[in-house]
């Protein structure tokens, strides 16, 4: 699992070096990159913790 993260990471990097350069133009658009995945992965998250929410109440009520 970890290789497919590590690779999907570098895919990432890859597309957007391509698009936008191999470098940010300052720290405060550094942040912003960072910041923007950052919501996104917590968007993702809360999906996630609502699916094991929905998954556990199944489970509880044995109507799985």
């Amino acid at each position: 699992m970890t290789n497919d993260i590590l690779a999907l990471i570098a895919n990432e990097y890859k597309r957007a070096s391509l698009k936008f350069g191999e470098c940010n133009n300052s720290s405060h658009e550094s942040y912003a990159v960072i910041k923007e995945e950052y919501d996104e992965t917590i968007d993702e998250m809360q999906i996630v913790s609502s699916n094991l929410e929905q998954y556990w109440k199944a489970v509880k009520s044995n109507d799985y």
